[in-house]
């Protein structure tokens, strides 16, 4: 299991288009249907992954599916987990419990 912290940003909303039209897709591949809209969060340490990733952002069930050079991690939270607030500048705590193909 790993634990990171971060803090939410605002994004450009580019990665939701994708989720949208993808939605039966990612679906699929995770088995639970996705908020069609990503949570973007700074991360206070260095972490990669090489394929989309199932996470906890404060206890709500999501998908690391990307993040990018500077650290910033997109997060899909699932359907259930839309009740999160998406606040500039609220810390967040993503919990990964299973460490396979993750890069560290």
């Amino acid at each position: 299991m790993k634990v990171l912290k971060g803090k939410i940003i605002s994004g450009i909303g580019e990665f939701a288009q994708w989720m949208e039209s993808l939605e039966s897709y990612y679906s699929y591949k995770t088995g639970m249907k996705l908020f069609p809209k990503t949570i973007q969060v700074y991360l206070e340490e260095p972490f990669s992954c090489q394929e989309p990733i199932a996470c906890y952002i404060n206890g709500a069930e999501g998908i690391i599916m990307a993040i990018n050079e500077v650290g910033v991690a997109q997060i899909s939270p699932s359907c259930d987990g839309v009740e999160l607030t998406n606040h500039d500048g609220e810390e967040v705590e993503i919990v990964i419990p299973v460490l396979e193909n993750v890069v560290m």
